[in-house]
């Protein structure tokens, strides 16, 4: 009896630091997890387990794994969409905007404390749930949009070198592949890369 009266406060306060993990450290566990190992990869007990918790503590603050990838991706989208909003809105120089945006981008998958909700909302969209897909398509079309004004004022400016979609597809598709390669303290900076990026696509100032 003196046994089980000690063990039930134990587990109170057990249940009581579970409950109290924060959210946040949820999902940067969640998100790192994610990246190493896949979305389809990563069980709701590899999460729990990083972060100290029983399984079932974790739906004290998420209602499934769905849940957290869609706070990771929203996250993500809604992080770069302002930095870019702050840019387009100080800057009228379609040239310094064009290499601040690919600035802030480069930053966010390869120095920033929460790359890895970048990482993971470009690697794992398939994955997204089919109810959360009109949001997160909300939300990249802004992040879009910023892109696609910065490249046609680009254009209007005699800037560009080739066609506004096609200088996209470049950018897009020289950022998705730098993630695989470039890491900090390597042989090119994020700024090496994004000069070297901008002189592929516009005339030189």
């Amino acid at each position: 009896m003196k046994m089980t009266d000690m063990s039930v406060p134990a587990r109170r306060r057990a249940r009581r630091s579970n409950e109290e993990v924060p959210r946040d450290k949820i999902l940067r566990a969640a998100a790192a997890l994610f990246r190493s190992r896949g979305y389809k990869g990563t069980t709701v007990r590899d999460i729990a387990d990083s972060v100290g918790l029983l399984s079932g503590s974790l739906f004290h603050h998420f209602a499934s794994k769905e849940e957290m990838l869609v706070e990771i991706m929203r996250e993500a989208f809604l992080t770069v969409s302002i930095g870019f909003d702050k840019v387009l809105a100080a800057d009228q120089d379609p040239y310094r905007q064009l290499r601040e945006l690919i600035r802030l981008e480069l930053d966010a998958v390869i120095h920033d404390e929460r790359k890895d909700f970048h990482m993971v909302l470009y690697f794992d969209w398939r994955d997204a749930p089919p109810s959360a897909l009109q949001e997160l398509k909300r939300y990249r079309a802004r992040y879009r949009d910023s892109w696609i004004r910065t490249l046609h004022a680009c254009h209007e400016s005699g800037l560009l070198r080739c066609d506004p979609v096609i200088a996209e597809q470049v950018i897009f598709g020289s950022l998705r592949h730098a993630m695989t390669w470039l890491k900090p303290g390597g042989k090119y900076t994020t700024e090496d890369f994004g000069d070297a990026l901008v002189r592929l696509v516009l005339e030189e100032q």
